[in-house]
């Protein structure tokens, strides 16, 4: 601590007129005395915040306890949601096989054109998707093939099913390809609903799954179709455009629009229309067989229209 006045205590002058002596005496002496002062104020602060022990404090007996109750609470809680994702996993793998097992009583009543057992096993909450589906089993388009010109083979394979809730997913194995030709293998999505009674159906697209939709623009093509078909379409377009590109260098190509190509069909309308099914639901390839069978045949729809400048940008119009 230090004094601070505006006259320093070393330079008092004592010669000063006497109305100023004795304030200057009382500055003087009031100095002195700060002065020991601030010395032992220090000290004494010091010694104050001196830490008494720099060793840790060690733990109670009963800070132990509190301690392992709480690992012992921790561990039950861990326990509880192990059992409980086990009993949850157990249940919809239950689920998951009830659903593949309608997915193949379905398959059967297809091959055996059994009418009356295939609807049964059909959503009747949209009303669209009950008469499409009766539709289709007349016309033995059940599963239509991937694209059109290739020839489907109607035995499928079930694979795995996918629960979540009250709807089911379940994946078939397909083989498709041009007709007196080598096939390949072509995966299938069919979707399911339980109903108030807690029977599965079979029902139309899951939006969710299917995904916003989705446009691929060039200048000679233009494909729109759903996200999920994205691995499918994208590389696609690409080797559409590519076509496109070789080939209108040396041939009268339509120019005005690019050939619109739609794949968001789904099976609650009739797929012989201007909008094709959504690969996802017909047939997305699995192996590299499948995927040059498709790629051939997407090559010819698109052609004919590029090279026919009469027709209508929309396949199917």
């Amino acid at each position: 601590m230090r004094c601070y006045t505006h006259f320093p205590c070393s330079d008092v002058n004592y010669a000063t007129a006497t109305s100023r002596v004795q304030p200057l005496l009382w500055i003087q002496d009031l100095c002195h005395l700060a002065k020991p002062m601030s010395i032992e104020f220090e000290w004494r602060l010091q010694d104050e915040l001196l830490p008494e022990s720099s060793e840790p404090a060690a733990p109670t007996p009963g800070r132990w306890r509190r301690m392992a109750r709480a690992a012992v609470a921790l561990g039950l809680i861990l326990a509880l949601l192990g059992v409980g994702w086990h009993i949850s996993r157990e249940r919809n793998a239950q689920t998951e096989l009830q659903v593949e097992a309608l997915a193949r009583l379905e398959l059967e009543a297809i091959t055996a054109r059994d009418h009356e057992l295939f609807l049964s096993l059909q959503d009747p909450a949209t009303p669209t998707w009950l008469a499409t589906q009766d539709a289709l089993f007349w016309e033995g388009q059940i599963l239509p093939p991937p694209l059109p010109g290739l020839a489907a083979v109607t035995d499928a394979t079930v694979g795995s099913g996918r629960v979540v809730g009250d709807r089911a997913r379940v994946e078939l194995l397909r083989t498709a390809g041009p007709p007196s030709s080598p096939s390949g293998a072509f995966r299938v999505a069919r979707f399911y609903r339980r109903d108030a009674g807690g029977r599965w159906l079979h029902t139309q697209l899951d939006p969710a799954y299917a995904g916003h939709v989705m446009v691929w623009v060039g200048d000679h093509v233009e494909i729109t179709g759903y996200a999920a078909d994205a691995v499918t379409i994208a590389p696609a377009a690409a080797d559409l455009e590519r076509v496109a590109a070789g080939l209108c260098v040396h041939v009268a190509c339509r120019t005005a629009l690019p050939v619109h190509l739609v794949f968001t069909g789904t099976l609650d309308v009739d797929v012989t229309g201007s909008v094709l099914p959504a690969p996802l639901l017909v047939g997305v390839p699995v192996d590299q067989r499948a995927q040059e069978i498709w790629q051939a045949a997407l090559r010819d729809i698109f052609l004919e229209k590029l090279l026919d400048p009469a027709s209508p940008s929309q396949i199917g119009q």
